[in-house]
């Protein structure tokens, strides 16, 4: 995992942020430890009228999934299944159940010649009710056969409309929509996921001295032009902010950029000492324990 931690590093020192903000990298772990350590899938029929759609969204997904831009799969065809560490297979079925409704609405029931509506009445309307159910299913089993994962993923919407007064609603886009979503979540489920973020730096001055307050707003408006020297003129502030939440979470976020997660959990856990920086203490701790989730994910891919 070192050799993520640097490679992050050496892309965030020229980073310029848009806002007082510093740029943060974090992987976030598979749902499946075991289906994370796969590296060759091989991906099988998936059956259902949508089946094959939703086979080629995940192929899709699969085949876009890298850390630093290394991919995490090969995907091989069906017909090479037994070279694979993993196949993954299922199925999609769209179920359209439609319900007839009345709905009390005011319409036009007179027009002018111009056919510019001249009375209007409160009428009840014969109307319809989509109930649209995709679901989606996807299992991953190792070469022996033993199911490594499997998740059953349903996507449940109703569209309404009445017929001569409203256009008749779309399915397909419904359709199209939980298939993607599935599919996403068959990728996050399968491999680490890499996300950079700006995660805004706490500027609350409160407490400080007037020179010492000065140089912490400096150090706040350079993260626009230099994240890494402003973390510097962070650092420099410590002997005489001590223990300030703001000083302490900055320095906790300075440190987590760049990989040196045990003294960025140590800063996160000081700055819980005051409320004002609960919620962004505890978001970096999350943030810290996902990567070395992530972490421990891909050192046993690279001993599988």
């Amino acid at each position: 995992m070192l050799k993520y931690i640097v490679a992050a590093a050496m892309l965030l020192v020229g980073t310029n942020a848009q806002a007082e903000t510093l740029r943060i990298e974090t992987i976030y772990p598979a749902e499946s430890d075991e289906a994370a350590a796969m590296r060759t899938i091989a991906i099988d029929r998936f059956t259902g009228r949508e089946g094959r759609d939703f086979a080629n969204r995940i192929e899709d997904r699969l085949v876009d999934a890298a850390i630093d831009g290394q991919p995490l799969f090969t995907l091989i065809h069906r017909a090479q299944a037994e070279n694979a560490d993993a196949i993954l297979d299922g199925d999609a079925w769209v179920r359209v159940t439609e319900s007839e409704f009345s709905e009390r609405r005011k319409v036009c029931v007179e027009e002018d010649e111009d056919g510019k509506c001249i009375r209007r009445e409160k009428v009840d309307l014969a109307c319809l009710r989509l109930a649209i159910d995709v679901r989606p299913r996807a299992t991953l089993r190792s070469a022996d056969g033993t199911i490594l994962w499997s998740s059953q993923l349903s996507r449940n919407e109703v569209l309404s409309y009445c017929p001569d007064y409203d256009d008749e609603p779309l399915v397909a886009p419904v359709v199209d929509g939980a298939l993607a979503s599935a599919a996403d979540d068959v990728r996050r489920a399968l491999a680490p996921v890499q996300a950079f973020e700006d995660i805004r730096i706490m500027e609350r001055r409160k407490g400080m001295a007037r020179d010492v307050s000065r140089a912490f707003r400096d150090a706040v408006r350079l993260t626009k032009q230099d994240e890494r020297a402003a973390c510097d003129a962070f650092a420099a502030l410590e002997p005489a902010l001590g223990r300030h939440p703001s000083l302490l979470f900055n320095l906790g976020l300075c440190a987590e950029q760049i990989g040196d997660f045990a003294t960025a959990e140590s800063y996160y856990r000081q700055a819980l000492v005051d409320k004002t920086s609960d919620d962004e203490a505890q978001a970096g701790l999350h943030r810290i324990g996902q990567n070395l989730l992530a972490e421990r994910q891909l050192e046993r891919r690279e001993s599988y």
